[in-house]
């Protein structure tokens, strides 16, 4: 078993029995009654998607001040400078600012600084070289909310500083004429969940008025920005993501087409999954090997031909960054294994893979990862990685004695240190992490069907619920005491083939070495559904999360 647990949601027959009368597919209504979705007016209200929905954008803190500085420098012809951050969120954000500002007629230039020679967020060596450049106004995007010393120092050279952000934060940046931030205090809940690209999209709102029109122009970059950091897909972010995968999927950008095309992605059925797995490694893949402003050139160009040649090299540096990734894992993981702990440093990894290792090995061993990387520099650069119970932000507070600079959210963060205090930090780190109760591994688990409920009409209405995410997750569904036939290796024996209740499944990542079941066994089993279109023909796949040995005898066909 890959899970210490199931928690199967079991919803009430009547609240199932409601929306299938209201012309809803079984599996559809046994997953929306499971979210709470009971009747249909809150059904109907979940699987709708409009830009009505969205919440008033100056019910983000700071937002009028924003809003009136902005506009004075577009009105003014003031030169801004968009200073943004190196991830896909940021540079989304970047793209999204300098868009709209030249759209206005307005003087703009973007500024994103090096991973590796600068580091995350605002810098005072880059803020006076923007203020060389004749820039009256900067506005950041995904990053600054912490910049208390580097806006101090852009008000000493005669700049001011509008800050968008969505880092985790206590206080507005003192330096700041205005921080647009959903986690400062009073904003409002529901806005908690904006990546950086969302709320420099609330800005523009805010500013400009037309939510429609501003979704039709920019739409995608909202969508491939918010699914790439990872942000919850609810409330705002569910309907700003549903409508710019769909605006995706006919963009005029050029950048974005090649994009799509080097991927190997149609524009007719594109997902939070596609985004997430196919476009956005492609986006960081650029600040993580070399450096953000090809992704940033790429989403910003109208030539076409300019466009082709900047995918291209996002997808070689996509390729060689999965070829380090995989080094640097194996690595890290034979080295979390002989000492036990939670910190591993190699200083030969290349710095731009550990926060994705890291990420993985949380996942693996389900407990906090500190990846150190380099320090032939004079600087060791460090990501981090968390899991259920665990503050990532409290636990490099403790060791800020040691560290250079830090700072992220509660699951995910960076941080930099003098190669001197690796050893101390690696030890203190792991001695910290021994309290921390490795949480059980638990497999949420929507709803029981039986095989004969899975048919390729049931899978397609799930599709209404999309986008998956944080907090909407795709659905899980398990069938009881299934037969299992057909069980063979796929991939190099890395992964699994088989046939559960009569359909065809996959199992992602397990060896049929590793399958406790023979032909003809009968399991309990969990999945997702999907429908695997091959030769022209549409069939239903499951995708098998975990197997365990079923309470009862008997078997289902």
């Amino acid at each position: 078993m890959r899970y210490d647990r199931w928690d199967v949601k079991r919803a009430a027959a009547w609240k199932t029995a409601s929306l299938c009368g209201a012309g809803l597919d079984y599996p559809l209504a046994l997953v929306l009654a499971s979210r709470d979705a009971c009747d249909p007016a809150s059904a109907r209200r979940f699987l709708t998607v409009s830009s009505s929905l969205l919440a008033d954008p100056f019910a983000l803190p700071g937002m009028r001040e924003a809003v009136s500085r902005f506009d004075t420098a577009l009105r003014g012809g003031e030169k801004i400078a968009v200073y943004g951050d190196y991830d896909a969120d940021g540079v989304t954000a970047c793209a999204l600012l300098h868009k709209y500002i030249t759209a206005a007629g307005g003087d703009c230039v973007c500024y994103i600084p090096d991973r590796f020679t600068e580091g995350y967020g605002m810098n005072n060596a880059a803020v006076e070289k923007i203020a060389a450049a004749g820039v009256s106004l900067i506005v950041t995007a995904d990053t600054g909310i912490a910049a208390d010393e580097q806006t101090e120092r852009a008000r000493a050279l005669g700049m001011d500083v509008i800050v968008t952000d969505h880092h985790e934060c206590s206080r507005p940046c003192p330096g700041a004429v205005a921080s647009v931030n959903p986690r400062l205090p009073g904003g409002e809940a529901r806005l908690s969940c904006l990546a950086g690209v969302g709320v420099a999209f609330y800005l523009l709102r805010a500013h400009g008025g037309d939510t429609d029109g501003l979704l039709e122009r920019y739409g995608e970059l909202v969508a491939i920005g918010t699914v790439a950091d990872i942000m919850p897909m609810t409330d705002d972010n569910k309907t700003l993501v549903n409508i710019g995968l769909e605006k995706l999927g006919r963009t005029d950008m050029p950048g974005l087409a090649a994009l799509m095309r080097e991927a190997e992605v149609c524009g007719d059925r594109l997902t939070a999954q596609t985004v997430s797995f196919k476009l956005a490694p492609l986006i960081n893949a650029a600040g993580r090997m070399s450096g953000a402003q090809k992704a940033l050139a790429l989403l910003l160009t109208r030539d076409e031909h300019e466009a082709q040649s900047l995918a291209r090299e996002l997808s070689v540096c996509n390729r060689q960054r999965q070829s380090l990734e995989n080094e640097v894992f194996l690595a890290a993981d034979a080295i979390l294994a002989r000492n036990g702990g939670v910190a591993a440093h190699g200083a030969d990894w290349h710095p731009g893979v550990v926060g994705i290792v890291a990420s993985r090995l949380a996942a693996r061993h389900n407990k906090p990862v500190f990846l150190l990387a380099g320090g032939g520099d004079g600087v060791v650069r460090g990501s981090a990685r968390g899991s259920d119970g665990f503050s990532l932000t409290a636990a490099l507070a403790a060791h800020s004695r040691l560290l250079l600079s830090h700072g992220g959210h509660e699951k995910a963060a960076g941080f930099t240190l003098e190669p001197r205090d690796v050893e101390a930090f690696t030890q203190s780190i792991n001695e910290y992490c021994k309290g921390y109760a490795r949480p059980e591994k638990v497999l949420a688990v929507d709803a029981e069907l039986s095989p004969g409920e899975v048919t390729l009409r049931a899978v397609k209405s799930l599709e209404r619920l999309e986008p998956y995410g944080r907090g909407n997750e795709q659905p899980v569904f398990m069938f009881s005491r299934a037969k299992l036939t057909d069980i063979r290796p796929m991939g190099q024996d890395k992964h699994s083939r088989l046939c559960v209740g009569g359909h065809p499944a996959v199992w992602f990542g397990e060896k049929r070495s590793d399958i406790p079941f023979a032909d003809g066994d009968t399991a309990d089993c969990a999945f997702r559904l999907s429908v695997n279109s091959f030769g022209g023909r549409e069939n239903v796949q499951l995708q098998l999360l975990d197997l365990r040995q079923s309470a009862a005898e008997g078997g289902c066909a």
